[in-house]
């Protein structure tokens, strides 16, 4: 079962000029760092949130991750019909993507 719409992530070419971007549309920097996948190079990310309370991830990477939107659940497995196209695990969350019938990446993640 789908929860919510976790956050919208985006792949951006300037991290920095981004987060401007997006501050003056009244967005607000909840969190910034740097996320390690697989064996690539580092990846700058950014969370920001509107005054609403929905989440917008700014990806500031060459390669992986693509836009994408993620949904948390509560049954990974319910989805098990899916074709997993990666996969990470966590101590706090066990996340997969797959792709929707046009190619749009989704994010599943499930709390452990």
């Amino acid at each position: 079962m789908i929860f919510k719409i976790r956050h919208v992530g985006l792949k951006v070419k300037d991290l920095d000029k981004s987060i401007k971007f997006y501050r003056n549309l009244g967005f607000s920097v909840i969190s910034r760092g740097i996320e390690h996948w697989d064996s690539g190079p580092p990846i700058g990310v950014c969370k920001l949130k509107t005054m609403g309370g929905e989440i917008l991830e700014l990806i500031e990477a060459v390669i992986w991750p693509e836009n994408h939107f993620a949904l948390t659940v509560n049954d990974l497995w319910s989805v098990d019909h899916l074709k997993i196209l990666k996969e990470k695990k966590s101590i706090k969350y066990h996340v997969i993507y797959v792709k929707d019938l046009d190619g749009h990446w989704i994010e599943l993640v499930q709390k452990n």
